[in-house]
């Protein structure tokens, strides 16, 4: 899977998979039982996201997003931007916030 989403309410779909053990920041050991899709934008959606409710932030493996998306990411150390490498169109924005980017919606 690609990235981890602890709100349900986010998820557009969510599907049962093959529990996948998942290791917390805390070192504890949670399993994941269900991957869905997340739409923030009709250009910006987020595929193969599991869902884990225990989880204290929603992370987005940056690789697998360009990967997956055809995008280029933009860093700096105050901000982000996500850009879609056909439409040059910037289809994400995001703020550095001790050390970690938070994404606009």
């Amino acid at each position: 899977m690609d990235h981890i989403c602890h709100s349900f309410t986010l998820f557009d779909t969510l599907q049962k998979i093959k529990p996948i053990i998942v290791t917390l920041s805390n070192a504890h050991k949670t399993l994941a039982k269900l991957c869905g899709i997340i739409v923030l934008s009709l250009t910006f959606i987020l595929t193969n996201v599991l869902f884990l409710p225990e989880f204290s932030f929603n992370l987005i493996s940056m690789s697998k997003l360009c990967q997956n998306s055809n995008c280029l990411a933009g860093f700096s150390f105050e901000n982000f931007q996500l850009q879609n490498m056909k439409s040059k169109k910037i289809i994400g924005l995001a703020k550095q916030v001790g050390g970690l980017y938070f994404l606009k919606t």
